[in-house]
């Protein structure tokens, strides 16, 4: 019994000898638990909208729209576990985005959720070209 006192004694000593740093490690031990989390957070929101859709029976485009934000939540979800860490792991989690981008793969979620935003834009400014030329025509 003794023993076990001992050894808790023992393992207790390296680190109040040197507090700077445990301190440092301190802010950045619960990344990967906290990027695990958001992984299988964005697994199980994917696996429910592709439930609803079958019930639902919904259109692609609204799945598209479900699937990006179950995307845009893990992004926001990940960021949130980084945000209490030294600068090193927030230019690693943008490295990664950056390789991501890179990655020419079909069903890449990075590429799909991005250029859906610029569908969106792409597709709302011909309208407006097509009506100012109309009015311009008319005038």
């Amino acid at each position: 019994v003794g023993g076990g006192s001992l050894g808790s004694q023992l393992c207790l000593c390296p680190a109040a000898a040197s507090q700077e740093p445990v301190s440092m490690a301190g802010k950045c031990d619960t990344i990967y638990k906290g990027f695990a989390a958001c992984l299988i957070s964005l697994g199980d929101s994917m696996a429910q909208s592709v439930r609803q859709q079958r019930e639902e029976g919904g259109e692609e485009a609204q799945e598209l729209d479900t699937i990006c934000k179950s995307w845009d939540d893990f992004h926001a979800c990940a960021n949130e576990v980084l945000s209490s860490c030294p600068e090193e792991a927030a230019a690693i989690w943008e490295s990664l985005r950056q390789e991501s981008r890179k990655i020419q793969f079909q069903g890449n979620l990075q590429e799909l959720c991005s250029a859906r935003g610029r569908l969106a834009s792409a597709r709302g400014s011909p309208p407006a070209e097509t009506n100012q030329a109309t009015l311009r025509g008319s005038a």
